[in-house]
């Protein structure tokens, strides 16, 4: 019996280990190139009736709601992130390349919501930002120091529907995005090194997204932990190194509950 016992555990251990290394590996190495694009987070806030408001926290996203009637909203959403990684291509370790990248974006929207029965809520939100994406990669072989800045302006529609219970909610949303890239600054980047990155001639077309997600939401009353998988798909031709799986986690506060409360 105990023979048989242990067997079955050793065989469990790595089928257990094994999906969670290769998302380990995979995120890796997704962080660790140049993206241009990374979706961020769906504002999915469910409001139902004036005065209702929201804020979500993450580490790399700030987002707002709030509803000034029974069926119009505002909306705000800031994104910020900052990689650094190292490029090692030998068994030796030695270090050739430090990388560097940067992104942040500022969004605002107002919204249409209405209620679905006792449970469900459905709206849909436009709006745009602006935002800006650099990138610096140096080379210690050669002293080189490159360098890739741009301005991002962005547009969207998002609509959603949602359904809502005391301690979960579930959020169905897709996103029509436009991405466009202005006064765009190069430094020590060459014609090959732009086209191996994806990043030539991007001040010269627009991107356009289709980005559904799914929401998970848990909690009590005014506190809830929410999940969020998002992908996204490049409607256009033209080449554009970008992230089409996302998660996010972080935390949302029902502040108009916060502040009925006190």
């Amino acid at each position: 019996m105990t023979s048989s016992g242990s067997i079955s555990k050793s065989h469990l251990f790595p089928v257990t280990i094994k999906p969670i290394l290769i998302f380990i590996i995979v995120a890796l190495a997704l962080s660790s190139c140049n993206v241009a694009y990374i979706p961020n987070k769906h504002n999915v806030p469910l409001l139902e009736e004036k005065g209702d408001a929201s804020v979500s926290i993450s580490t790399t996203n700030l987002q707002g709601a709030y509803a000034f009637s029974d069926q119009v909203a505002v909306i705000t959403n800031l994104y910020f992130r900052e990689n650094n990684w190292d490029d090692i291509p030998d068994t030796n370790n030695t270090i050739t390349s430090d990388y560097h990248s940067n992104r942040f974006l500022a969004e605002a929207g107002l919204g249409y919501f209405k209620q679905l029965g006792n449970e469900g809520v459905f709206e849909i939100y436009g709006g745009g930002g602006i935002g800006n994406l650099g990138f610096e990669q140096i080379e210690y072989n050669s002293s080189l120091d490159r360098t890739y800045q741009a301005t991002i302006s962005k547009a969207f529609i998002q609509p959603d529907i949602g359904f809502q219970t005391e301690y979960f909610d579930l959020v169905f949303s897709t996103r029509f995005s436009y991405l466009g890239f202005h006064n765009v600054d190069t430094s020590n980047y060459n014609l090959r090194s732009l086209e191996q990155d994806k990043l030539y001639n991007l001040d010269k077309q627009a991107f356009f997204f289709l980005e559904p997600a799914l929401t998970l939401k848990f909690g009590y009353k005014f506190i809830n932990a929410y999940t969020q998988a998002i992908v996204a798909t490049k409607l256009n031709p033209q080449r554009l190194n970008y992230r089409n799986f996302g998660v996010n986690m972080g935390i949302e506060l029902d502040l108009g509950e916060i502040i009925y409360k006190l």
